[in-house]
């Protein structure tokens, strides 16, 4: 079977919320989704975790995203697991 769901960008479904951390394991689509939120992220400056294992290409063009968001995010990569898989990074303000 096929399953529709609808997806709303985290600046407009959170509008004036201010979360001070953000947790992100969703299947490869990280950086839209890092996109829905860029307003939230420049404004309140979360702690962010952020998986970047589901795509080789994520592991550079991810950190390289949160830093065009906010320059001064301190970036940690953490791999939990064997050959690469669980792989994270850590953006501290």
């Amino acid at each position: 079977g096929t399953t529709v769901l609808s997806c709303a960008p985290l600046d407009g479904v959170l509008r004036g919320f201010a979360p001070t951390m953000i947790k992100m394991d969703i299947e490869g689509m990280e950086p839209r989704a890092l996109a829905g939120a860029a307003e939230m992220i420049r404004q309140y400056r979360p702690q962010l975790a952020v998986c970047v294992y589901h795509d080789i290409s994520h592991l550079w063009s991810i950190p390289l995203q949160i830093k065009e968001l906010y320059e001064g995010y301190r970036l940690y990569i953490r791999n939990y697991q064997f050959m690469g898989l669980e792989t994270v990074v850590y953006a501290v303000p």
